[in-house]
């Protein structure tokens, strides 16, 4: 269903929000005793207004089943096999964790490392699990500075800080391990939320390297998260537009070329909209999620091309497609 920013749109958009909203769509538990859930393929996504963690599988994205229950979740992401799900969880006490759940829904989530508050950490951000399914590497903020930290995927030890000067960096994601192995993409800048380049780091070594600082004359930063193409080739991110000081659009990156081109649009009159979260579904496709009608809503769109998507998960924020 093409996205129409008229009468017709808001109805539609409106209705699956009810019926997403007050479970006409079936829900097929997790998190509870609602049994397992048959995900292979599909979205991890969180709900505004509980903020638990679902997912809903490619097959039928009507049907959609509940992985958490203790609220206060956000920016999960898949494993490379699907099997898991890696999330942010804030308590009641502001603290952050980084916490992990499994997407059939068989067990209960399990906290992988606790932010040191002694040593000021706060404010989790866009966890990822490595190819391997051994390292999540995060963000993490102490002060006013972003940096980029992992620790062991099984128990939490081991934490590194891998990102040591006065830039602040965000959102980082796995290049493919035919090509890098152990190597992330991250954003950095002056400033959090401020990214105005691309740099690449290697966990093993320490080694950065920087990848570009052209992001485009209507970029005027990056705003959150950036993911890579399933083949590394390209660079999804959402972004800030030159002039706008709210407004965020998402854009496609292509390091061969150093082409940068806006793939999410706008209908009439929703020129302050937040388009964020931009996830690959396949090599030539991006998902992002859009504010557009007063709901957190993902729509699909060409990764080469510029419109405003098709209506294909309603109620859903911070989605990730996968695996």
């Amino acid at each position: 269903m093409l996205r129409h920013h008229g009468l017709i749109a808001v109805m539609t958009a409106g209705l699956a929000l009810a019926l997403f909203s007050t479970g006409c769509l079936d829900d097929d538990g997790g998190g509870g005793p609602g049994g397992e859930i048959n995900f292979t393929r599909g979205f991890v996504f969180v709900r505004n207004d509980n903020q638990d963690i679902y997912v809903a599988d490619l097959s039928d994205y009507t049907k959609v089943g509940r992985l958490t229950t203790n609220g206060g979740n956000r920016h999960p992401s898949l494993s490379s096999d699907g099997r898991q799900v890696v999330f942010v969880h804030t308590d009641a006490s502001n603290v952050s964790s980084l916490m992990t759940v499994a997407t059939n829904g068989g067990g209960a989530p399990r906290t992988v490392y606790a932010a040191d508050t002694v040593a000021g950490q706060k404010n989790f951000k866009h966890p990822v699990i490595s190819p391997d399914g051994n390292t999540i590497v995060f963000v993490y903020e102490v002060q006013t500075t972003a940096s980029l930290a992992k620790v062991s995927a099984t128990d939490g030890t081991g934490f590194e800080t891998l990102t040591a000067s006065t830039l602040s960096y965000a959102s980082p994601s796995f290049y493919p391990v035919a090509s890098a192995p152990n190597e992330v993409l991250v954003v950095a800048g002056s400033g959090i939320g401020q990214g105005t380049q691309l740099e690449r780091i290697n966990l093993i070594t320490g080694q950065l390297l920087p990848v570009t600082n052209n992001l485009g004359t209507d970029v005027a930063s990056i705003s959150g998260r950036a993911v890579l193409s399933p083949d590394g080739t390209r660079v999804a991110f959402e972004a800030r537009l030159a002039g706008m000081s709210t407004a965020t659009r998402i854009f496609v990156h292509t390091f061969s070329t150093g082409a940068t081109v806006q793939i999410s649009d706008t209908g009439a009159g929703s020129a302050d909209a937040l388009h964020s979260f931009p996830t690959w579904l396949s090599a030539t496709q991006v998902a992002f999620v859009s504010n557009e009608g007063g709901a957190n809503q993902v729509y699909v769109q060409s990764a080469s091309t510029r419109g405003t998507g098709s209506l294909t998960l309603p109620s859903a924020d911070q989605a990730w497609f996968g695996p």
